[in-house]
């Protein structure tokens, strides 16, 4: 038998970090410990970390890993692999007590081990783990006993077979993104133990800007030597990297698994670590996913475990789970179940690969969710692991419902819905897909005709169009497919992306809406004017069901004045249907606030798209059953490494 560690106790220092270590100590030292019913040592001074593995710990003060980075999330380790006990272990300097605590799933603590002793020789203890199916985590208090102690390397371990292959292979995709590739490079050699458990790097390159060329590239390609395999090709999109380095790593590769990351991700090296290892553990094979901490608010989780909603086939939060979480406040007792892994941070066997194929040739969008959902029904498990996370600009920030990638997000939400309702009874698949299309009606299409975003509603259309076509369109060439999109989207005046203009509009805006209606009556002048509806001063309310209860005010009959000339500036919170009725010209912020798209109410372009989409929309739902089967007949060939490799320009033995 063999000793591997599952989890180190660290702290905020020693590699890059997306914030000062001060603005995210709470995620891995505890600021303050609650007082319950249970006689407890509360602390009055905080602990200070001194480095990656090293606090001091003055007297008077208590140092609780009961925080995200450094709590065992147990319920996982408990339910996924074999661990039935564990070994806590810190060494340092002065005399200790060392509290080994525990909570259940709805958060009760109980005290399981107490030892003391010099830190010098060592602190110990086994603590054996209950079933813990719902959930629950362990962590370690520590007190001195007599004056100011120093604690270092903590860690929690666990004996296995020696033959226990704990290795991965790292696939990164990027596009021209070099300086965030070159500090994740850094950052995944910045620790000895996880640099153990990487065998190669890919780093597959679909842009023009290349990392190499920035000053220290030199270093960081020779620390790396042959582990490192820089892979240029044309812009396949995120789906056609990360095929590529599933592939290379799958087929060229020796590690048992495959990790995909973003390229502007920062990577926690512990939690990366600790993903290896869990998968590694697990008593079946299993995908290991990383949680999404909120780059712009570090302490925030943005994302973690996710599934598919049923009808609309849009993904979100796993049942019982939520998105933009602080931190400092959850302990994230319960385990959460994950139908797929975000390839912004997920490990996969590379069995499975070999197995269930490449991704499918999506450019963007869905390529992950539908991996997951195919690894499922090959009977590979799936698990967001707590502790193991990135820091990574939330989707958020970016105008995906506006901009050119809402077409990969309907038209690959359409053809996941074809490939996991084949085989269905027709009447069943009507049905779903009848509730997709409705859905992309009102979102994509007539949400978008309201805010004037005309380009994103054609896009949408285009997609849908795109879907009836059948397999063939993933067979054309990825590198075209944006080239397609932007010339469609061209045709239309709200598809130029220009900087702001500094206060150039003319049109004031201090009266804006901001929040939707409230009242269920009907439509205001403003909008029946989008469509070109001839409307009097006054018009009684006309029920339309898509405006629920958030889609009414008093402008239903009197609409805001529009008389004032020129173009107004509205910020980015505007751009919606009820902040635009008012306005019949404007430039709107993008997301980002860096640049702003002109929005003019066009009434001919809001019909003829509406109707256009309305049609394409009833094409779809008469088609679906057969596109179905015609999708899900070519699934295997889509995915299979000798179709990926004609896009990736290679040659493989058949």
């Amino acid at each position: 038998m063999a000793t591997v560690t599952i989890q180190r106790i660290v702290f905020p220092a020693g590699f890059e970090l997306p914030a000062p270590a001060s603005e995210i100590d709470g995620l891995y030292v505890k600021r303050e410990i609650a007082d319950t019913e249970e006689p407890r040592y509360v602390p009055t001074v905080v602990p200070a970390v001194l480095d990656r593995t090293s606090v001091r710990v003055p007297q008077g003060a208590l140092l609780s890993t009961d925080t995200y980075f450094n709590r065992v999330h147990a319920g996982y380790w408990r339910r996924w692999t074999d661990i039935e006990s564990l070994r806590v272990d810190i060494a340092g300097q002065g005399r200790a007590r060392m509290a080994v605590r525990r909570s259940t799933a709805n958060g009760y603590e109980t005290t399981m081990r107490v030892v003391e002793g010099d830190l010098a020789e060592g602190l110990g203890a086994v603590v054996d783990m209950p079933p813990m199916a719902g959930g629950g985590c362990l962590w370690i208090e520590v007190e001195p006993l007599e004056t100011e102690i120093i604690v270092r390397d903590g860690r929690w371990s666990v004996d296995v077979p020696t033959d226990l292959d704990v290795r991965t292979d790292i696939a990164v995709c990027t596009f021209d993104r070099p300086d965030d590739v070159l500090a994740l490079l850094r950052s995944l050699r910045s620790e000895r133990e996880c640099l153990d458990v990487i065998d190669r790097v890919w780093l597959i390159d679909n842009g023009t800007k290349q990392f190499t060329d920035l000053e220290g590239a030199d270093q960081v390609v020779d620390a790396w030597g042959d582990q490192l395999s820089h892979i240029s090709q044309p812009n396949l999109g995120g789906s056609g990297g990360f095929a590529r380095g599933m592939f290379e790593a799958s087929y060229h590769g020796e590690a048992p698994f495959v990790m995909l990351l973003d390229d502007d991700v920062v990577v926690e090296p512990e939690g990366l670590r600790r993903a290896v290892v869990f998968g590694a553990l697990s008593r079946h094979p299993i995908a290991v996913g990383g949680h999404m901490l909120n780059r712009a608010e570090p302490t925030v989780l943005h994302s973690s475990a996710e599934w598919v909603e049923t009808d609309t086939m849009r993904w979100g939060p796993s049942p019982g789970g939520e998105e933009s979480i602080p931190l400092e406040e959850e302990r994230l007792e319960y385990v959460l179940d994950a139908a797929f892994n975000a390839w912004w941070c997920c490990l996969i066997p590379t069995d499975a690969i070999r197995k269930v194929g490449l991704g499918m040739p999506f450019f963007i969008k869905y390529d992950d969710v539908e991996f997951g959902y195919r690894m499922a029904r090959a009977g590979f498990r799936t698990v967001t692991l707590p502790g193991s996370a990135v820091w990574h600009e939330p989707w958020t920030l970016k105008d995906d419902t506006t901009d050119w990638t809402l077409y990969f997000h309907v038209r690959n939400r359409l053809i996941f819905s074809a490939l996991m309702s084949a085989g269905l009874p027709e009447k069943v698949q009507k049905r779903r897909v009848g509730t997709v299309v409705r859905d992309v009606m009102k979102r994509d299409i007539v949400r978008n005709v309201l805010r004037r975003a005309y380009a994103s509603a054609a896009s949408a259309d285009l997609a849908m169009q795109d879907f009836l076509r059948g397999p063939e369109v993933l067979h054309e060439p990825l590198q075209d497919v944006v080239g397609r999109i932007r010339a469609h989207r061209s045709a239309y005046p709200d598809a130029s992306i220009d900087v702001p203009t500094g206060g150039a509009g003319e049109k004031p805006t201090s009266i804006l809406r901001t929040k939707a209606p409230k009242i269920p009556l009907g439509l205001p002048r403003s909008v029946l004017r989008e469509f070109g509806v001839p409307v009097p001063k006054i018009v009684l309310p006309i029920p339309l069901p898509m405006f629920t209860k958030k889609s009414a005010d008093p402008w239903l009959i009197w609409s805001m004045p529009e008389e004032s000339a020129g173009i107004a500036e509205l910020p980015k919170v505007a751009d919606h249907w009820w902040g635009l009725v008012d306005v019949p010209d404007a430039w709107v912020t993008t997301v980002d606030g860096g640049k702003v798209t002109r929005r003019t109410r066009t009434p001919p372009l809001s019909r003829a798209l509406t109707r256009q989409a309305w049609e394409t929309g009833k094409a779809v739902k008469d088609e679906f059953p057969r596109l179905c089967d015609a999708y899900a007949a070519e699934h295997g060939e889509l995915t299979s490494p000798q179709t990926w490799a004609k896009q990736f320009g290679i040659e493989v033995d058949q």
